[in-house]
């Protein structure tokens, strides 16, 4: 991940704007937090705090989305709170209004444009028609320098979907990197995880998938008990098998529909992936994940066609790692009914 400081972030905008000067604030009172139904206990707050946060409230209960209002978000996520889901709401609607092209013609679905309902986006205030590069090389400045104090905030990746939303698949490498980047400071983070896979998704391409395989099997390599390389990976496996079996395209362009394709037992796809948990239970026999996705494998061949080679391997497993509570389980369900 590159290595952004808070003050590169947020030095042209602290240049633009003095957020605790009262010159730039002449017109706009700070407001209180607002009330709480049942206020269970009152936020303590330095001054300054204070202040910054009481011009947020009323930028906010004024509609301003403003130049100030931005830098203002800016400050709060680096310096008060990141995690601030409101703070974050709001910087992306001054992004959208102050950056954004034709602004008012956005998705009413809350996709992006090209695709379809069906694709993870998130839908909270649709996406704009186009937003400059610029503009959104800003945001994932920001990003990295959240992600690198916290990579698992959730509002970090909500932003983040929507930066890349109103990017479009052209900006499919940059998020294949600041999600290899997360998961090189924690493997199984599940927020990279997950964005890793949106993207993919709304940007199908049968090469990139397949270089994803290859991705996660180097990181399944270093730990077989990653159960969000194994999540991610029978993702990519399902999807293409469905795009091999010709199942169909999600409406409106994005990746297969996972789901429903049937390959031969023999399929070098299928193959692969046996082959794959093969090395992941030997070198960790009570790997639950690998197993696991062993089973998970079954759905896309016909009914019972691989719970001979499943049973045959717990087994083998068994003689050598008789404690694999993992293994006995795989074998109780390749056996079963």
């Amino acid at each position: 991940m590159p290595e952004i400081t808070i003050e590169e972030v947020e030095g042209d905008a602290a240049q633009a704007v003095d957020l605790l000067s009262d010159s730039h604030w002449r017109d706009l009172a700070p407001l209180p937090y607002p009330p709480l139904p049942q206020p269970v206990v009152e936020i303590d707050m330095d001054e300054e705090t204070a202040l910054l946060m009481g011009r947020f409230w009323a930028v906010k209960t004024a509609g301003e989305l403003s130049e100030r209002a931005l830098a203002l978000t800016e400050h709060i996520i680096l310096h008060i709170n990141g995690a601030h889901y409101t703070v974050w709401e709001w910087r992306w609607r001054c992004v959208l209004a102050l950056r954004g092209k034709e602004v008012g013609d956005v998705e009413e679905s809350g996709s992006p444009p090209g695709v379809a309902d069906t694709t993870p986006w998130p839908s909270a205030s649709g996406f704009p028609t186009a937003v400059p590069a610029p503009a959104l090389e800003a945001e994932r400045e920001l990003h990295a320098a959240v992600a690198a104090a916290n990579p698992k905030n959730y509002q970090l990746w909500n932003a983040r979907r929507r930066a890349a939303a109103a990017a479009g698949a052209g900006a499919l490498a940059l998020e294949l990197a600041f999600t290899g980047a997360c998961l090189a400071l924690d493997a199984k983070n599940y927020h990279a995880w997950a964005h890793r896979q949106a993207v993919v998704a709304a940007a199908w391409e049968e090469s990139v998938a397949r270089a994803e395989l290859e991705a996660t099997r180097q990181l399944l390599g270093e730990d077989p008990r990653n159960n969000s390389a194994w999540s991610y990976r029978m993702y990519l496996v399902r999807a293409l098998a469905a795009d091999l079996a010709g199942v169909g395209r999600r409406a409106g362009g994005g990746g297969p529909l996972e789901g429903g394709a049937t390959l031969d037992p023999g399929s070098p796809l299928i193959a692969i992936e046996m082959d794959l948990v093969r090395n992941a239970v030997h070198a960790v026999p009570s790997s639950q994940s690998a197993w696991a996705y062993a089973l998970g494998l079954r759905p896309l061949v016909p009914a019972g066609a691989l719970n001979q080679g499943i049973a045959a391997l717990a087994r083998q497993v068994l003689g050598a790692a008789p404690w694999s509570l993992a293994a006995l389980r795989a074998l109780r369900r390749a056996e079963g009914p």
